[in-house]
């Protein structure tokens, strides 16, 4: 992120410019109006703090300016107590927000991030605008049409203030993510966003941790404490896996998605607090239902807008970028010289199935970071649960007797089909010898003669028959 600071103190613009440059931002500094749109016009700006006072021109005026050029900048003011009217006015006229000086670092460094994020955000949504792009939040997503498509539906339900939204998807899809963006993209960004798992917190804690509590609830209850709801009012409740949740909980989560009211464990009052709702579940929350293990009411209120996160190894085009990102973020964090991958390992990670989606391919490459000296990750590097090469024949395999069903040809001429085109490879890998192409292939070199004679495979290019 580039910044430009314009301050006619010089002192105190030389301090902000250390403490943002420690934080690796690209800080530029101006000390009139003037020398600021001059940094303007010639470098790509982000975020400028302003003083209110300048020495040639007045900040309000000066901001007019600058909006008038382009108007996604973002713009702090800074400001002495006397003249706050005028930064809330500076507010109004599309200021992001404003520091009364003297302001503590602390302070200026939560106003930066806070712009930061929402840069980034504008960002995220102008990339999924354009869908030949490749979609990059937390981490690289991808360019496959299913999780692109996907993202730009979460886009247009974060926008819906009302709309409840299910995410469907196996374990370690990125459900957590997907919230995580919704909650981003929304009118309640500013709000909290509170996930708790139902899967891992036994029913009773969980009532509590939803609910909260008065003194004297039960045994150890000393004092009243606030429940996930409450401390939720005006952002999201991320829910996930609800299939797990028990029946009593799901007639009281019902309760509070209708009222959006609820009574803390040995209370008597009804708090009311303005909740969005995300669920999420790995589950067939349908298939629950026609079980009678999940609730039809609660299903049709949480199911309005479902998503579903397909699983990696129907978007294996993504792979090669998600292991990218992977080293990336890896190699700073563990500092290593890793910079890439083989081509032999890559091909190894896409035959793999991925049983763990996205999670389990991040701790392959986690191990294998850790396991290579070099700078590109080798095949060695590669520890999977299961061997990738026996997963590929599998699917291999599975994709043959599908393809013979479907010719619906007679089993024999398809299997003498695929005899004559394995052959043909090995022949043109080993130029056509035919002894080491019989070799490769576990096979004399009668066989591979009587296809000659037959005239099955052709002979060797420039070799007269």
């Amino acid at each position: 992120m580039n910044i430009l600071i314009i301050d006619d103190e010089k002192i105190l613009a030389g301090f902000i410019t250390d403490a943002l440059r420690l934080q690796k931002y690209n800080v530029f500094q101006a000390y009139t109006a003037e020398e600021g749109l001059g940094i303007l016009q010639k470098e790509n700006i982000d975020i400028i703090l302003l003083d209110i006072m300048l020495p040639d021109k007045n900040g309000l005026v000066l901001l007019k300016d600058i909006k008038s050029i382009d108007d996604s900048y973002e713009v702090i003011m800074i400001t002495a107590h006397s003249s706050i009217k005028d930064s809330i006015t500076a507010v109004k006229m599309g200021a992001e927000d404003y520091l009364v000086k003297p302001f503590e670092l602390e302070e200026l460094e939560v106003t930066i991030h806070r712009v930061v994020e929402k840069i980034k955000l504008k960002r995220e949504l102008n990339i999924l605008r354009n869908k030949d792009a490749v979609i990059k939040l937390n981490y690289y997503i991808g360019t496959s049409k299913n999780i692109k498509d996907a993202y730009a539906l979460a886009m247009r339900v974060a926008q819906a203030e009302q709309t409840m939204v299910l995410i469907e998807g196996e374990s370690g899809t990125g459900k957590e993510l997907l919230a995580n963006f919704i909650h981003r993209a929304s009118k309640r960004a500013r709000g909290p966003l509170i996930s708790i798992n139902c899967a891992a917190i036994p029913d009773q804690l969980l009532e509590e941790e939803f609910f909260g509590y008065e003194p004297g609830a039960f045994t150890d209850a000393k004092k009243r404490k606030k429940g996930l709801l409450e401390l939720a009012d005006g952002g999201f409740v991320f829910l996930d896996e609800i299939g797990e949740l028990s029946p009593m909980l799901q007639a009281k989560l019902l309760r509070v998605i209708e009222s959006k009211s609820f009574i803390r464990l040995g209370g008597d009052k009804e708090i009311k607090s303005d909740i969005r709702f995300i669920v999420a579940t790995n589950k067939d929350l349908k298939g629950l239902v026609n079980k009678g293990l999940f609730r039809d009411d609660l299903y049709y209120r949480v199911s309005v807008m479902p998503i579903k996160l397909p699983p990696l190894r129907e978007r294996k085009e993504d792979i090669a970028i998600l292991v990218s990102e992977f080293i990336k973020s890896l190699g700073k964090t563990m500092q290593t010289n890793v910079r890439g991958i083989e081509n032999d390992a890559l091909d190894l990670l896409l035959r793999y199935n991925w049983p763990g989606n996205i999670r389990e391919l991040k701790n392959v490459i986690e191990r294998a970071v850790m396991l290579t000296d070099t700078e590109k990750i080798g095949k060695e590097q590669i520890l999977l649960p299961q061997s990738a090469e026996s997963n590929y024949k599998q699917t291999y395999m599975e994709n043959a007797a599908r393809a013979v069903l479907e010719t619906k040809e007679p089993l024999y001429t398809v299997i003498n089909q695929i005899e004559n085109a394995v052959i043909l490879k090995a022949l043109e890998r080993t130029q056509w010898n035919v002894t080491k192409a019989a070799e490769e292939l576990g096979v004399s070199r009668n066989v591979i003669n009587y296809k000659f004679r037959k005239k099955e495979i052709p002979a060797a290019p420039g070799k007269k028959e």
